[in-house]
């Protein structure tokens, strides 16, 4: 049976391919102060990606990011909403879902091998 990867692993996972994805550094990403459209896009995509893709709850999309689940829930309403004008946005997220998911295995095989090479 396969165990699911700890939480913080796939949103480490997610965090990291939507800041390559959006070419924004990782740390402007997580700087809760930043305000420069471009981050509040990246941040929106990838709580939409958190919640919708791997079923986080509010809270869990906010954490990484020293949130609130209110700023996650608005964040993706407006997500929601701009997909509806801007053409495959929703497109992309399930892309770059996918493209996580694999990621999500090879950590998960990464792991297993060391688990394994532990094994006295």
């Amino acid at each position: 049976m396969r165990r699911p990867l700890p939480q913080q692993t796939v949103s480490e996972l997610t965090v990291g391919a939507v800041s390559f994805f959006c070419e924004i550094e990782l740390e402007e990403m997580l700087d809760n102060q930043a305000k420069r459209p471009a981050v509040s896009d990246a941040r929106r995509l990838c709580w939409y990606i958190m919640r919708r893709h791997f079923n986080f709850t509010y809270p869990e999309c906010a954490a990484p990011f020293g949130g609130n689940h209110t700023s996650v829930m608005y964040a993706i309403r407006k997500f929601e909403q701009q997909s509806k004008t801007t053409k495959g946005l929703k497109r992309d997220a399930q892309r770059l879902a996918k493209l996580i998911r694999g990621r999500m295995g090879e950590a998960r095989e990464a792991a297993m091998e060391g688990w394994l090479m532990n094994d006295d």
